[in-house]
């Protein structure tokens, strides 16, 4: 009998699964896809024959005209043309998926994303592309529209000295050519607006066929009403503009235009329906065929993969999924193994009872710690972001509430260099007072007259001997004029005129006979000068007027109404980026929970209990944060009504999947184990929360 040695160097497995390492698999599944659009593009370039040679009064004619030009030497050259601009599409699109969306606050950040340099590349390959479609299009299209260059119906004589007849510019092609060229824009402009590079697993799992047969009618739909959103603008946008690259052409080609045929830039040349339902079936062709590849390319990438879930051969280690899932693959690659552990959780009793073994040798639950762990990591990573979301929003609401309520008084920090300036030099001259060392732009407690005419006055009661009463007299004289001076000429004291009006103050003459400013220098006897409050701000130096005006075009600027739009916030972004990589958490609940009510009777070992309360724990508290961000008046309690289900924007509502997966998770643990929970390590508020589940109250 051959060895499982021998079978493994020949390339066999015991089990008969493929052992691929995951990017490998990634690679397959993007050329299958990019095969399979290859492939139907034939049928596609035959159904778009079948409907450009249409002849409702002569059947007959319609199909031998049909046939004959589907086995041309054109068409032939066409399809050729097309398989190379869909392999550029396909080549773009295989590297621009993602399964976790980043989702912009701000139409600004939106727009600078789309202005990024990498995507730039994307919308030239793709406008490219789509001037080649256009022209392969066209070019089927026979008749007037298969060239650029015609004959000139208005000239009647031969051209002298060559005996052939004057060429003019075709602008019917042209219309047709730069429509793709439109199309190939907008698409890829449309592909980062509306998310096409999120990639969406289907919530139930069909065969590729199924999947496909499903999004075929959407595809059809979209194709042919984008088509028509996309030629209303075109006409539009040409009649205005098209006579940029019509002249262009006319002086690098030495052409003339055809008097007999009407400008196309005109509302009589626009009006021409047949080239109207050429140019829209053009356009709902190129577009079916980038969407198709677009939607096969999902379908392949989604399939579920199964991994194993330990193995014998030691080379196969790496490719196992506890080991695939601890060591931070790539998103995809980790989005595939939580599939796949939710399936193994939920409908896979033979590879879930590989999870309960015990290691050998050393009998110890590594599959399971390495699992469970890891599905915790996730469950704790989005409870501490949610957490921080709600410190950070609370912060704001508390900064947003009182900058609203002294915004109107308080000018920039910017503009406040002169009065930070006057304040440092006050401070450098000694004085106590409160009422000029304080700024009155910072916030502090609030003074009172009689609180500071108590600490003005300290030093009259203060138990001092009888000769510095002169001393003390004197200071306080200077601090008491030179303080409210300064208040009233710097900073405005708002109980300024209360102080000045009150009996103490008014006896000031009769208790001190001196005034501040030169007369106290000439008396020896009254102390050391002090300079008056005008001098003291004649030191301090200017603001600069260039940061003054600097200062007051930002604050216009920020009040445009087209500046305010652009900055403002989207509504319910920060929530919708919290769970853009929702779909794991979601996966991570389902298998923890099928794993923990299957492990009631299949855990022989009791591996699963090493750990039940770290996930219970870890449940309760994301209830818990998820129940506090729900709050938030920026999160709505309700879901979106996507009413366009193309494309897929299924992350706008995966807060509210998550909260119910989490519901469901700790429903069927409590449901699987009852009262038994009381006897799980837990604190009394989470064992309180999970008692409201046992009891069908939550």
């Amino acid at each position: 009998m051959t060895s499982e040695k021998s079978l493994n160097t020949l390339g066999f497995r015991p089990d008969g699964l493929d052992m691929l390492v995951p990017g490998e698999v990634l690679r397959r599944r993007v050329i299958a896809s990019g095969a399979w659009s290859l492939l139907l593009l034939p049928m596609s370039m035959a159904a778009y024959l079948f409907f450009l040679q249409v002849n409702l009064f002569d059947p007959f004619a319609w199909l031998t005209a049909w046939t004959s030009t589907l086995c041309s030497g054109c068409a032939l050259f066409s399809l050729i043309l097309l398989l190379i601009s869909l392999l550029v599409v396909i080549a773009f699109d295989s590297r621009n998926y993602t399964v976790a969306p980043c989702l912009p606050n701000t139409r600004l950040a939106m727009l600078a994303s789309i202005v990024q340099p990498y995507r730039f590349f994307h919308t030239l390959g793709h406008t490219l592309a789509g001037l080649l479609c256009g022209w392969a299009a066209a070019f089927l299209s026979g008749g007037r529209y298969k060239s650029l260059e015609v004959a000139c119906c208005g000239h009647t004589s031969l051209s002298v000295g060559h005996g052939v007849q004057p060429g003019c510019l075709n602008e019917l092609h042209l219309f047709i050519v730069l429509f793709g060229g439109f199309v190939g824009f907008t698409y890829s402009l449309l592909y980062f607006l509306k998310y096409m590079s999120y990639t969406a697993f289907p919530i139930i799992q069909l065969s590729k066929y199924l999947q496909f047969r499903a999004a075929l009618p959407c595809i059809v739909k979209q194709s042919t009403k984008q088509a028509f959103v996309l030629l209303r603008w075109y006409c539009i946008l040409y009649f205005f503009f098209g006579y940029i690259p019509r002249c262009w052409l006319l002086a690098g080609m030495h052409v003339d235009l055809d008097s007999t045929i009407p400008r196309l830039d005109s509302l009589i040349g626009l009006l021409n329906p047949g080239l109207l339902f050429q140019t829209w079936l053009a356009g709902t062709f190129i577009l079916f065929t980038w969407y198709l590849a677009w939607a096969l390319l999902r379908i392949h990438i989604t399939e579920a993969y199964q991994f194993r879930v330990e193995t014998s051969f030691v080379e196969d280690s790496e490719m196992c999924l506890p080991v695939v899932l601890a060591s931070n693959p790539p998103p995809i690659v980790k989005f595939l193994a939580l599939q796949d552990l939710a399936i193994l959780a939920r409908a896979s009793p033979c590879r879930r009872r590989q999870v309960f073994i015990l290691s050998q040798p050393g009998g110890r639950p590594h599959t399971w710690a390495l699992l469970s762990s890891h599905c915790i990591s996730l469950l704790s990573e989005l409870t501490s972001k949610l957490s921080a979301h709600q410190d950070a929003t609370t912060g704001d609401g508390r900064a947003a509430t009182s900058s609203a309520h002294g915004s109107q008084h308080l000018p920039q920090p910017e503009c406040l260099d002169m009065h930070t300036g006057l304040r440092n030099k006050i401070e450098g001259t000694g004085f106590q007072s409160s009422s000029v060392t304080s700024s009155p732009f910072s916030p502090g407690p609030l003074r009172t007259p009689t609180r500071t005419l108590s600490t003005t006055l300290s030093p009259l009661f203060s138990p001092r001997p009888l000769a510095t009463l002169d001393t003390s007299i004197h200071a306080l004289s200077s601090k008491m004029r030179d303080s409210q001076d300064l208040r009233s000429s710097l900073f405005g004291s708002p109980w300024h005129d209360k102080v000045d009006n009150s009996p103490i103050i008014q006896r000031r003459h009769s208790l001190w006979s001196f005034s501040c400013g030169a007369p106290m220098a000439d008396n020896p006897n009254m102390g050391p000068s002090i300079a008056s409050p005008m001098q003291r701000a004649q030191d301090v130096p200017q603001p600069d007027r260039g940061a003054s005006k600097l200062c007051l075009v930002r604050a216009f600027l920020i009040k445009m109404p087209i500046v305010v739009y652009a900055t403002q916030k989207i509504a319910e972004s920060s929530s919708q980026a919290l769970f853009a990589d929702g779909q794991a958490h979601i996966w991570a609940l389902e298998a923890v929970s099928h794993l923990v009510a299957a492990s009631f009777t299949e855990d022989q070992y009791g591996v699963v209990q090493t750990n039940l309360s770290s996930i219970l724990c870890a449940m309760v508290n994301l209830l818990e944060a998820i129940d506090k961000h729900f709050k938030l008046p920026q999160a709505s309690n309700k879901p979106l009504r996507l009413t366009d289900s193309w494309p897929d924007a299924s992350f706008k509502s995966l807060r509210f999947a998550v909260r119910s997966a989490l519901r469901t998770a700790l429903h069927r643990i409590s449901n699987t184990f009852g009262h038994h929970l009381k006897a799980v390590d837990l604190s009394p508020e989470h064992l309180k929360r999970l008692q409201m589940f046992v009891d069908y109250k939550e």
